[in-house]
C-alpha cells in the first residue's frame, strides 16, 4: 500500500495491492469492530487508510456489501467518531468524517457532545454539514409523511 503525502500535509490517493484489498475485507468480515478498532486506533497511518478505504466498500450501498458490518454498525459508527478525536493526522479524522457524512444520518452524538473539542481542520465544517444532514432528515421524513398521505 503506498501513500504518497507532501510537505503541506496533503497526500494522493493510496494504491492498494489486491492482496491489501484481500487482507481488508478478511479484517473487517472475520474480525468484527474489534479488528478494525485495532487499526484505527493504532500507530501505522497507512494502515488506517487503507482500512477507511476498504469501509468505505462496506457502507457505501452502491457495493451492497453492507450486510457485512450490521452486526456491528452501531459500534462501527461510535468508532469513526472516536476516530475523529483521537487521529493524530488530520487527512485520518476527515476520512473518518467522509464515511459517517457519506453514509450515514445523524444523530452523531460522541461529535456533537464534542464539537468544541474537532480538530482545526474539521472545526468550521462539520457543524455546517451536521446542519444540512439535519435539515435533510426531516425533509425526507416530512416527504415521506406525504408520500404516504397521498397515497404513493
Amino acid at each position: 500500500m503506498k501513500v504518497t503525502r507532501y510537505p503541506d500535509g496533503s497526500f494522493e490517493a493510496l494504491y492498494l495491492s489486491d492482496s491489501d484489498i484481500e487482507r481488508y475485507r478478511d479484517l473487517v468480515r472475520s474480525g468484527g469492530v474489534e479488528a478494525i478498532r485495532a487499526v484505527l486506533m493504532g500507530e501505522d497511518t497507512d494502515d488506517k487508510f487503507g482500512l477507511l478505504h476498504i469501509l468505505d466498500w462496506f457502507m457505501d450501498p452502491y457495493y451492497k456489501n453492507r450486510e457485512d458490518i450490521e452486526p456491528f454498525h452501531d459500534e462501527l459508527v461510535d468508532l469513526l467518531q472516536e476516530v475523529i478525536f483521537s487521529a493524530e493526522d488530520a487527512n485520518v479524522a476527515e476520512e473518518a468524517w467522509g464515511l459517517l457524512n457519506g453514509y450515514e444520518e445523524p444523530p452523531f452524538e460522541i461529535i456533537e457532545s464534542r464539537l468544541d473539542q474537532l480538530p482545526p481542520s474539521l472545526s468550521w465544517w462539520v457543524p455546517r454539514e451536521l446542519k444540512e444532514l439535519k435539515k435533510l432528515q426531516v425533509e425526507n421524513r416530512q416527504n415521506k409523511l406525504s408520500n404516504r398521505n397521498n397515497g404513493r
